[in-house]
């Protein structure tokens, strides 16, 4: 029997302990608030998002401390208002979930578009392997699901804390049977690499600070120096792929999904190493500020400094 090594999620028994209880009650209610029409979802994302923002003062430290860095020219009352609209977002995105775990074929594809098949296709005829650069929107998850409708895929996957929402959301992304497959991340790039090779397009998100464990090195990112991952110049070159760029958008107005494919990388990677995370970075700005305030800034993206210097996110 052949030996299966990439990740399948699957239900656990202890899954119904009294630990994940106030989990499965939390989809209960994401499941109900389903049936909500759009303006009041949208509206209660408004009401929740303020609250969520004025009093998390943890989450609104690391979101302020990255849109100050980010963009050292936005005044403070801007900042706020980018942060305050991130936040909302995030609350419809996750309000919208049961979209991603349960909607029918139909639901989907009045929700979920696709722009820019055409140079995934290109690519296809000409045998060419290729590697989706792209970002953590706050609506990645159905980014994936629209590429996963179309083509196989292959994408990485970090353990959660909350084994429950690790496997919804796996099971999320593999719900189109053998268009998809995950690795966890601590299994490497290799047989992420000998899955390019076979056809599968690699959903790739190298805007994370990984630690200093992860093989980067400081390049600018909205002009900060940071910890970047060197990998995919290498993974290109091994692949012979091409990498085309791509963001996952939500419409505010309509509440519907976009996943958008842009044209190939011309020339990358050339011979210098820093050049090319350069500008892989710079493509990564573009795609975040196509909507700025759906990016994650929520996340640590400039914990790593260079020469051990204190992280911005300790005050």
């Amino acid at each position: 029997m052949k030996q299966i090594d990439h990740y399948l999620p699957k239900f656990d028994w202890h899954f119904l302990l009294p630990h994940y209880w106030m989990t499965w009650l939390g989809l209960l209610l994401l499941w109900l608030l389903n049936f909500l029409p759009f303006k009041i979802k949208r509206n209660l994302s408004h009401l929740l998002g303020r609250q969520i923002y004025l009093h998390n003062a943890k989450r609104r430290n690391i979101v302020d401390t990255n849109l100050s860095l980010a963009f050292p020219g936005m005044t403070r009352q801007a900042r706020q208002q980018m942060a305050l609209h991130f936040t909302t977002n995030a609350i419809f995105i996750l309000l919208d979930y049961p979209l991603l775990l349960w909607s029918k074929q139909k639901t989907l594809d009045k929700r979920i578009n696709f722009k820019g098949l055409e140079y995934i296709e290109s690519c296809r005829q000409q045998n060419k392997p290729i590697i989706l650069l792209t970002c953590h929107m706050l609506a990645l998850e159905y980014g994936a699901l629209a590429l996963t409708k179309k083509v196989k895929t292959v994408g990485l996957i970090k353990p959660a804390r909350n084994k429950v929402f690790e496997w919804l959301i796996a099971r999320g992304r593999m719900r189109f049977e053998g268009q998809a497959k995950l690795y966890l991340r601590e299994k490497g790039i290799r047989p992420v690499i000998r899955e390019i090779k076979q056809n599968s397009v690699f959903y790739y998100l190298p805007d994370e600070d990984l630690g200093e464990k992860a093989k980067t090195k400081f390049v600018p990112f909205f002009g900060v120096e940071t910890a970047t991952l060197t990998a995919l110049a290498p993974m290109t070159k091994m692949t012979n792929a091409t990498v085309l760029p791509a963001v996952t958008t939500l419409d505010e107005e309509t509440g519907c999904y976009t996943l958008e494919v842009k044209e190939p990388l011309e020339g990358f990677p050339g011979k210098d190493e820093v050049e090319n995370m350069k500008r892989m970075n710079h493509i990564l700005e573009q795609l975040i500020l196509k909507a700025p305030a759906q990016y994650m800034w929520s996340l640590r993206l400039f914990q790593t400094r260079p020469d051990g210097a204190p992280s911005p996110y300790q005050h």
